[in-house]
C-alpha cells in the first residue's frame, strides 16, 4: 500500500503502473477525498445561503446523490435489521 500523491498520479513522478510494477497494489488518499469533501460542503452552503442551485448537483440531484449515499452505505438493510429486532415501546 502506498499514500497517493494529493492531486492524484497525472503529474506525479511515476505513474500508477510504475507503483504496480514497484509491487504496491492500493493506493489510498483520505486526505484528498476529504478536502474534496470540504469543497463541495461549502459550495452547497454558499449555494443555499445566496439562493441558487449548486451546480455541482443540478435539479433534483441532491436527492439523487443522497439514495446513492445510502445505497452504498447499506443503509436499506441496515433498516431492516432495526426494524426486525427492535422491540415494540
Amino acid at each position: 500500500m502506498m499514500f497517493a500523491p494529493p492531486d492524484g498520479f497525472g503529474t506525479y513522478a511515476l505513474s500508477r503502473r510504475d507503483c504496480a510494477g514497484l509491487g504496491y497494489r492500493l493506493a489510498a488518499s483520505s486526505g484528498t477525498a476529504f478536502a474534496a469533501m470540504y469543497k463541495a460542503v461549502r459550495q452547497s452552503y454558499l449555494c443555499l445561503a445566496e439562493d441558487k442551485m449548486d451546480p455541482f448537483l443540478g435539479p433534483g440531484g441532491a436527492d439523487k446523490q443522497m439514495k446513492a449515499a445510502q445505497e452504498t452505505c447499506g443503509l436499506p438493510g441496515l433498516l431492516e435489521i432495526e426494524r426486525r429486532t427492535m422491540k415494540d415501546h
